[in-house]
């Protein structure tokens, strides 16, 4: 049965009252306080959060918003109250260098998480690391980000290079070798969407024998009109179609491509990570493409208790998919603090190294790279939902994808440009 979204401004309203209670609840534990580091330990969260990726950092961030509250209400870490603060770097590297350090330097957080873009995430991870500061990244980035990584950085997803791999495996997994010859890559024109076309461009042939590049095609960041791109993609007769768009790019080349029957003329499309918002905004008009996903997608089934905790806070559905890394980020933190017995970076970050985690989502361990081993990868066909006005994944045409076959080891990530990794095998 669907939950009515009518219900979300009654829960805000109850869910406000509970986390008031629950900070009340706090301030009559004064000499707790008094003999632990003072005040509330203080949770930065800096992402996108307007404009046409503002969906990312929204949705994101309302799983790091449901984990504060659940810890609150349980009496928070060490005695203290987790405070949010939330800053919205616009996808800009300009203004994201300006927030963290406001974030650093005048509301002395403890950690920083963030943020959707691989830009704006690789300039975050470097102040962060020169103010030794705890920087979680749990969305999926490309290899840039390696590069400013530091003992205070942890990254709790694949990154996307692995993304990539592990769909060009589950590819292998779907169909036969004679119905996946022919592969074509679209990728917005900028970083993160050029590491993702240079990884096919090195490794298809390696994880798909057989198989050849047609083409690749390079749209700007935020494209308004695809119909020249629709034309040229479909005149390489690409049996495979792989999209690296996100967000709005996404949507609105579906959108645009659906009426020129497309979806049709090609055996696999393919949409790349971070596409939940464009399946739930698309509802039933999305049509029956293929998509790569992270172990903690809401909509698997085995989400279903976490996903209605989301619902009953937020009152409505989770629209992206790492929301649960970055649920699970904050749980993750919490436990590093208990075992060091302060927020204290250095200290923090000791407990973070080689944690193992489970969460609702999954296990996440973490190496001495500060990469997390995860459990796999899920590439799988949109299908109708009986829960839900949009498509999910279809159990019975989904390939899991063990993190083993896909991992970018140590050595690997140090030649994709992650100095901090170089003895921490």
């Amino acid at each position: 049965m669907k939950k009515k979204i009518g219900r979300r401004n009654f829960l805000k309203t109850v869910g406000g009252a509970v986390s008031g209670l629950a900070l009340g609840s706090f301030a009559s534990q004064g000499s707790v306080f008094a003999k632990a580091e003072k005040g509330p330990i203080k949770w930065g969260l800096l992402d996108t959060m307007s404009g046409i990726f503002g969906v990312f950092g929204k949705g994101n961030g309302n799983g790091t918003k449901l984990a504060i509250k659940e810890i609150n209400d349980k009496g928070g870490i060490l005695g203290r109250p987790v405070e949010l603060i939330i800053e919205d770097e616009e996808a800009n590297t300009e203004i994201a260098a300006r927030k963290a350090r406001k974030l650093i330097l005048k509301d002395k957080v403890d950690v920083i998480q963030g943020a959707a873009s691989t830009s704006t995430t690789t300039v975050i991870g470097k102040i962060c690391g020169e103010h030794k500061v705890i920087h979680f990244n749990s969305e999926f980035d490309s290899k840039t980000v390696l590069e400013t990584r530091s003992p205070y950085q942890f990254n709790i997803v694949p990154i996307c290079e692995e993304l990539e791999r592990a769909s060009m495996i589950g590819t292998t997994m779907l169909f036969k070798p004679d119905e996946i010859k022919r592969w074509y890559v679209f990728y917005p024109d900028y970083s993160y969407g050029r590491d993702m076309r240079d990884i096919y461009k090195r490794e298809l042939t390696k994880w798909v024998p057989g198989a050849e590049l047609v083409g690749v095609g390079a749209h700007p960041f935020g494209e308004a009109d695809y119909s020249t791109h629709i034309v040229k993609i479909l005149e390489t007769k690409p049996d495979v179609v792989v999209s690296t768009q996100w967000a709005g790019d996404a949507l609105n080349f579906i959108k645009q491509a659906a009426p020129t029957g497309f979806f049709e003329k090609i055996k696999m499309f393919r949409l790349n990570c971070a596409c939940t918002s464009a399946i739930v905004a698309l509802k039933d008009k999305m049509p029956a493409v293929y998509a790569t996903t992270e172990q903690g997608q809401p909509y698997l089934p085995k989400m279903k208790k976490w996903r209605d905790a989301y619902f009953d806070y937020h009152g409505e559905w989770p629209v992206e998919e790492c929301s649960p890394a970055y649920y699970d980020a904050v749980y993750m933190y919490k436990r590093a603090v208990e075992k060091a017995k302060t927020t204290k970076s250095d200290a923090v970050a000791a407990a973070l190294e080689n944690m193992d985690y489970s969460g609702p989502s999954g296990r996440r361990k973490i190496r001495k790279d500060h990469q997390a081993d995860c459990e796999h990868i899920i590439l799988g066909k949109l299908v109708p939902s009986k829960e839900f006005e949009w498509k999910v994944w279809d159990e019975t045409i989904t390939a899991k994808i063990p993190y083993e076959k896909f991992k970018l080891s140590n050595k690997e990530l140090i030649e994709l440009g992650c100095k901090f990794c170089v003895g921490r095998e």
